[in-house]
């Protein structure tokens, strides 16, 4: 009996002993780890070459209301800027533009993608003369892609759509304008329209799907809703799901909607490009729901 109260003694006097010891180590300690991610949701202005949230949470629409979220990447563009914190002006009112915004973070492919707002492309044209390009071109809507940033400009414009010589890995989602079609002794104009889905192909771009072609006026004004569905985790480490634009315009929704197969961490954001046609053309965007990808901020 002795013996164990003599045990207990020593426990007593050494726990207090311990205690102060783990305390002074951990701060120490700390300061030699890794820095730990915080899990919050919160919005977050985002650098060129640091690291995303890696604990499978999302992005708000906040963050895609951050202009210092995004680095713009332009080519024969003007005036490209924020009109406000949520409407892009591309800066595409001049012959063989492109303007691309990629976000700052990755996405999730593995996890179901939802965009949504509105896209504006608007030219005049009264008897061939015009203060704006004559037609609609050519090109507005959402940029998918494997690259960084500062490799976007290589992509060619016009009829290209602004994803030719961007690879396989990239693709354009919107409104492809085309086809002028002038009304009586041109006293306005109307142009041709059709939603697609477009992949980098070489020097130029492949169609993967495309709305019938609908006429709309030189001031056009379209509602977007962009899903990703039903993605699958491939064992080679690609992902296939289903890609879905709707654009709305006068009332009527023009679908495109195909399968793709993607890198498991992709970059999302918008572009314009113009060619022969152009036309001052902008993107809002009034909702996100995404995951965040595993990998550097692009740069």
């Amino acid at each position: 009996m002795g013996k164990i109260k003599n045990l207990l003694k020593k426990s007593t006097n050494i726990g207090p002993s311990a205690l102060i010891l783990v305390s002074t180590l951990l701060p120490i300690l700390a300061l030699h780890g890794e820095t730990t991610v915080s899990a919050a949701n919160a919005t977050t202005t985002l650098r060129p070459g640091g690291t995303v949230d890696t604990g499978n949470h999302t992005w708000k629409l906040g963050d895609f209301q951050t202009p210092g979220n995004f680095t713009p990447v332009g080519k024969n563009t003007s005036g490209a800027s924020w009109t406000s914190i949520s409407t892009y002006d591309f800066g595409t009112d001049q012959r063989d533009a492109g303007s691309w915004l990629p976000f700052n973070g990755a996405m999730d492919m593995t996890q179901s993608i939802t965009v949504a707002g509105s896209t504006y492309a608007y030219s005049w044209n009264i008897l061939g003369i015009g203060g704006s390009g004559k037609t609609l071109g050519d090109a507005n809507g959402i940029l998918l892609t494997n690259l960084s940033s500062s490799q976007l400009s290589n992509g060619s414009t016009g009829g290209n759509l602004g994803g030719g010589n961007l690879g396989s890995g990239t693709y354009f989602i919107g409104n492809n304008y085309s086809y002028k079609n002038t009304t009586f002794l041109g006293l306005g104009s109307e142009y041709n329209i059709a939603t697609v889905i477009a992949q980098g192909d070489g020097g130029t771009k492949k169609v993967l799907n495309a709305s019938t072609d609908y006429t709309a006026k030189s001031n056009s004004s379209n509602s977007f809703f962009m899903t990703w569905t039903n993605p699958v985790l491939n064992s080679d480490g690609t992902v296939t799901g289903t890609m879905t634009y709707r654009s709305r315009n006068a009332g009527t929704d023009y679908i495109a909607s195909t399968q793709l197969t993607v890198q498991k961490s992709m970059s999302i954001g918008f572009m314009a490009a113009t060619g022969g046609n152009y036309s001052k053309m902008s993107v809002t965007v009034d909702l996100i729901t995404a995951s965040k990808g595993v990998q550097l901020v692009v740069s």
